[in-house]
């Protein structure tokens, strides 16, 4: 993908992105597109579902863009948004030469709220497995409380994947809800949620070319989820957490909310969310 047009993703609002992800999946030839606020969900040939989410921490679209064509990176004095623009860029690189199933979100950053929707709504009964391009760095690869020891070694020892470890991502609601195995892998930016986050390129064509080949070879076998919890409290536990307070946002009086949880109730869901961000996520 030229600069030019990974610049023009890069300062995308919300709406614009959705109209761009329906824009790019036709082009690819995809027909079966179901598009939402939520999400954008595309039923492929390859029964793999890649995963990217639309939606960045920051609040303001990076204007001033730069580009060192030495070191192959890319920054934002505003912010560059990498985190997970970076994933959108590598899945339409990926289906100018495969066709797996596709689904990009949004809301991720605040608590995986369009994978929630996706799963509430869709099936995917085909799928072997989900692989999600969301992760800092280089040639990582993170299945949070996905156990399945075959679908580590595949992604690790057959693939080259370096094994890491991590909090939250969209995949986490997936695999859980469906059964399927789960992975998140390296989408090449660095300093995520900060203004000094940066896109190594060289680093999002490595995981490029390895989910190409991930593709391309279409493996016979179907990896289920196998739940391990471990480590330590996640953003993906916090998450668990989150739909409980939901439920008692829609049950419980101002009375009741209050001595349950100590403090006065919100007025409004979005006063909630950023209560359990502030509280309880450490970015």
């Amino acid at each position: 993908m030229k600069i030019k047009d990974i610049k023009k993703i890069l300062r995308m609002s919300k709406k614009e992105m959705i109209e761009n992800t329906v824009l790019h999946l036709s082009n690819a030839g995809y027909s079966e597109i179901i598009s939402t606020k939520d999400y954008t969900y595309a039923k492929g040939e390859i029964p793999i579902l890649l995963v990217a989410h639309c939606d960045t921490v920051h609040k303001c679209k990076p204007t001033t863009i730069l580009y060192d064509n030495v070191q192959e990176m890319m920054w934002s004095p505003q912010g560059i948004g990498g985190d997970d623009r970076c994933g959108i860029i590598a899945i339409y690189e990926i289906i100018k030469q495969y066709k797996p199933y596709v689904l990009f979100t949004q809301d991720e950053e605040i608590g995986g709220l369009g994978a929630k929707a996706f799963c509430e709504k869709e099936n995917l009964d085909k799928i072997k497995f989900a692989i999600e391009i969301d992760r800092r760095g280089n040639n990582q690869a993170v299945f949070y409380d996905c156990g399945n020891k075959e679908l580590q070694e595949y992604i690790c020892e057959e693939k080259g994947f370096d094994l890491e470890y991590g909090s939250f991502t969209d995949v986490c609601f997936i695999g859980e809800m469906f059964n399927i195995g789960i992975v998140n892998l390296s989408a090449g930016y660095y300093n995520e949620h900060q203004n000094i986050e940066f896109i190594h390129f060289p680093a999002l064509y490595n995981t490029i070319k390895k989910v190409k080949a991930i593709l391309k070879e279409n493996i016979d076998k179907y990896f289920d989820y196998q739940e391990e919890c471990k480590y330590y409290n996640t953003t993906y536990n916090y998450n668990k957490f989150i739909y409980q307070e939901e439920k008692d946002f829609e049950d419980l009086d101002e009375e009741e909310w209050e001595k349950l949880y100590g403090y006065t109730k919100p007025k409004t869901k979005a006063e909630l969310y950023k209560i359990i961000l502030y509280d309880y996520f450490e970015y």
